[in-house]
C-alpha cells in the first residue's frame, strides 16, 4: 500500500494528512541545532555523565528522550538502570537488543509516528523491536498508526494532535512506572 501523496508547498513538500503545523516550519527550522551525534570531538554519548549526575541528585526518574537525544539516554540507562523508573524513547536512535539485554527490568516504551512512505519498513527498526519485546515483558513498542493515531511527524510534540500523543505516553507511564 502506497503512503499518502506528497503535495507541493512553496519550495518544499508536505505530507497530506500530516498533523505537523507546516505554517510554522520556518520557525522550527530556525531552532534546529547542528548534528553532534557523529562528532569525534563529543564521542558517542556526550551527555551520559551529566545525565547520571542529574539523576543521582534528583533520584530515580522517568526519562523521555526524543530522536537524537536517545543516543545519550540509552547508554545511560545501560550504565545505571537503578536511576530509571522508566525510559520513554520517542523516535530515538538505539538498539532494542542492546537496551533489553542490558537492563531488562527497566520499563521501556519505544514510540514512533508515521513515515512518509508506508511501503518501506517502519522507522527505527520497530518490527525488530517488536520481536525483541516478545521476550522482554518490560518493553512496549508502539507505532502510533497501530493505536489509531495518524499523521504524526518526527516532531510529534509540535503536531496539532500532540495532546493525543501525550495522553498515550502519560497512560503508559502511569501503568508501567508509577506505583
Amino acid at each position: 500500500m502506497a503512503g499518502p501523496p506528497l503535495a507541493p508547498l512553496g519550495a518544499g513538500f508536505r505530507l497530506y494528512g500530516s498533523n505537523f503545523p507546516i505554517e510554522y516550519l520556518d520557525q522550527y527550522l530556525s531552532q534546529v541545532v547542528p548534528d553532534y551525534f557523529f562528532s569525534s570531538q563529543n564521542g558517542p554519548a556526550p551527555n551520559e555523565h551529566a545525565l547520571i549526575a542529574l539523576l543521582e541528585k534528583i533520584g530515580p526518574s522517568v526519562v523521555l528522550a526524543h530522536s537524537q537525544g536517545g543516543s545519550s539516554v540509552y547508554p545511560t540507562v545501560i550504565a545505571r538502570p537503578d536511576l530509571f523508573k522508566a525510559y520513554v524513547a520517542v523516535e530515538c536512535l538505539g538498539s532494542c537488543r542492546a537496551i533489553t539485554a542490558s537492563y531488562p527490568n527497566t520499563p521501556t516504551l519505544i514510540l514512533s509516528g508515521d513515515q512518509l512512505d508506508r511501503t518501506r519498513p517502519k522507522p527505527f527498526g520497530l518490527d525488530g523491536c517488536r520481536i525483541t519485546a516478545q521476550t522482554h515483558p518490560n518493553m512496549t513498542v508502539w507505532w502510533l498508526p497501530d493505536l489509531g493515531i495518524n499523521g504524526n511527524s518526527h516532531m510529534m510534540a509540535m503536531d496539532t494532535n500532540n495532546r493525543q500523543v501525550f495522553e498515550v505516553i502519560k497512560d503508559w507511564i502511569e501503568t508501567h512506572a508509577l506505583p
